[in-house]
């Protein structure tokens, strides 16, 4: 396949996903929520949530994964969450205080690109949830992922509905297990309709 056809396909994965085998989900189950994932997953370990804003999601991470390490990245540029930086200082105070809590800013792919490799026991994306940036992320956190290490993300949905705004997570994560031999461990089914979904190496 040359470059131009390269770029056709990745253009007709963007938008209409790729078809996945029984093998990406035959061993995947569905739970209520994302706080249940959480609830399921091993406890400990080193974790990263990419994609922090104001830090609701990070205080259930540990609470519920009790991590012995998390790391919470985030550029915190983006308007709507613009005091999410001093927020996210203030309330892991104490935790940032001890250690348990280590914070890095910047863009995800940059800030993941810093990790060693085979780190992470558990790594949450919740960015832009465009496609080519989901795409990466993926492939990023795989490298930095222990061989039993679980990749996990937020707004595994069509988009924002309210704003509108098309997401490419299902497509991406689609892409990502077929290339890359990954399946899905977990998908949740939030009410709100903005699910989270869980990857596992196959083998």
């Amino acid at each position: 396949m040359d470059s131009a056809q390269a770029k056709r396909q990745a253009e007709v994965d963007r938008i209409r996903g790729v078809a996945l085998g029984r093998v990406h989900t035959e061993a995947c189950r569905v739970l209520p929520t994302r706080d249940d994932l959480l609830d399921v997953l091993p406890k400990g370990g080193v974790a990263v949530e990419v994609g922090v804003a104001s830090g609701g999601f990070s205080e259930e991470i540990l609470k519920r994964l009790r991590p012995d390490k998390l790391y919470l990245v985030d550029a915190w540029k983006d308007e709507r969450f613009a005091g999410g930086l001093s927020e996210v200082q203030e309330r892991f105070a104490n935790q940032i205080q001890v250690g348990l809590v280590e914070l890095r800013r910047g863009f995800s792919t940059e800030v993941l690109g810093t990790f060693p490799d085979e780190y992470f026991d558990f790594i949450y994306l919740d960015t832009t949830h465009a496609y080519d940036l989901t795409i990466q992320e993926l492939e990023i956190s795989a490298r930095k992922s222990k061989r039993s290490g679980l990749i996990a993300g937020h707004d595994f949905c069509a988009g924002n509905v309210v704003t509108p705004h098309v997401y490419g997570v299902i497509q991406a994560t689609g892409t990502f297990c077929r290339q890359k031999n990954w399946r899905y461990k977990y998908l949740s089914i939030d009410p709100d309709t903005y699910f989270s979904f869980c990857l596992e190496r196959v083998c």
